[in-house]
């Protein structure tokens, strides 16, 4: 257990006790992720500072809050990593390729650049433990599936969706940098549907099949 003095500066970061509030909404999901404890408001964020100490697991957390609000300042909305425009034109024709599979793009942000790139380009995925198969155990990423989703009636579609992976143990900076990037993806790539899994027994047909089907 260690003391929460050395902690404060990630909560009060700008002078009169006023709290960011970009590093609340981090914060709290971390918390209410890795803890179940739910910190929405400044002042359950300063009832938690009166505590007398703070798990050691949970002090990695803050501090790799404290790196990315040191790295970006926290201001406006939250976009950490970097998307090229040589990525977006591929994001584009991926959009917009005539296929009548499923296929994906697993995607990762390079730690160095913070810069948004293609892992893997997998096409006509007749099953999807080939893309689990593909995916590390201990770092998050992105999937960007073009799904073949057979309805009821016959008919075949091709809606699209992002899966932001994030496995239990993966680092926290880690995880605060692929958290803090999907909602960019997910706007350059103007979908509707986005999904996040924790373990890869969730990444199957019948979870995509119940996420996509209206």
């Amino acid at each position: 257990m260690l003391r929460l003095d050395y902690c404060r500066r990630v909560i009060l970061r700008y002078g009169n006790g006023a709290i960011c509030l970009n590093t609340i909404k981090l914060f709290s999901k971390l918390t209410q992720r890795v803890y179940g404890m739910s910190v929405r408001s400044n002042s359950t964020f300063r009832r938690l500072m009166r505590l007398d100490s703070i798990p050691t697991g949970l002090a990695r957390h803050v501090n790799a809050c404290l790196r990315l609000c040191d790295v970006r300042k926290m201001s406006g909305t939250i976009s950490i990593c970097h998307i090229p425009n040589d990525l977006k034109a591929k994001l584009r024709a991926f959009r917009f390729q005539k296929s009548t599979a499923t296929n994906v793009l697993i995607l990762k942000i390079d730690r160095e650049t913070h810069t948004l790139i293609i892992e893997e380009d997998m096409q006509d995925c007749g099953d999807l433990e080939e893309v689990k198969d593909e995916l590390p155990h201990q770092q998050p990423r992105y999937l960007l599936i073009s799904y073949q989703l057979k309805h009821s009636d016959g008919r075949v579609s091709y809606p699209m969706c992002l899966v932001f992976y994030s496995p239990t143990g993966c680092h926290p900076e880690q995880q605060m940098l692929y958290a803090g990037s999907r909602n960019s993806l997910v706007q350059e790539c103007e979908l509707t549907k986005n999904f996040e899994i924790r373990d890869l027994d969730e990444f199957t047909s019948e979870f995509l099949d119940s996420k996509l089907k209206p």
